[in-house]
């Protein structure tokens, strides 16, 4: 396993937050990494989101969305999944670049959907059909969710109450550029 360096990008190009992130594994176009939030707790009324909680994190270079699924600390239940709605993401050398479109889905532990940022999404000056796949990519990431499909597949299982084996446990960390509006677990 090696680590990469994951960058936030705003639409127009601009690194909004970067952490780094351990490689667990890469099948065809998904890159899963395993990364450790390092801010001080947020509380943004959907999620505590505590220094320490592990982060499993799943992207796409053919998907216009990532999620992450969210552990209390190293090895505590899961939280949930915090998936942003971004352009296919880019792997090139060391980094892992991925392009925010505002538009956020959290899923809690039991199921529950919460969309987010919808007025900062209606509000982007984005061509018609790169609104299109953001739209696109929201029903399916619900549609993922409704039929429990990866990775969404621990959605309801026991195990998850239990705690979670992880990944693996390297420390990583995020390292934050610029804000995000306080909703979002990434500064």
């Amino acid at each position: 396993m090696s680590g990469l360096i994951v960058r936030k990008l705003d639409p127009q190009g601009r690194e909004q937050i970067r952490w780094s992130g351990r490689l667990v594994w890469q099948e065809g176009s998904e890159i899963v990494l395993e990364a450790v939030f390092s801010h001080p707790t947020r509380d943004l009324g959907y999620l505590v989101l505590a220094q320490g909680d592990r982060m499993v994190e799943h992207y796409y270079l053919d998907r216009w969305y990532s999620v992450y699924e969210i552990f209390a600390g190293s090895d505590g239940p899961l939280k949930g999944w915090y998936c942003n709605i971004v352009r296919p993401a880019r792997w090139t050398g060391g980094f892992l670049d991925t392009m925010d479109l505002a538009l956020d889905l959290f899923v809690s532990a039991e199921g529950e959907t919460l969309e987010l940022d919808w007025e900062e999404f209606r509000t982007l000056p984005l061509p018609q059909v790169e609104r299109d796949e953001a739209l696109g990519a929201l029903r399916e990431l619900k549609d993922l969710v409704r039929q429990r499909q990866p990775p969404f597949a621990r959605l309801g299982r026991e195990s998850l109450t239990q705690g979670s084996p992880a990944p693996s446990r390297s420390k990583a960390s995020h390292a934050s550029s610029s804000g995000r509006p306080d909703h979002s677990p990434f500064p």
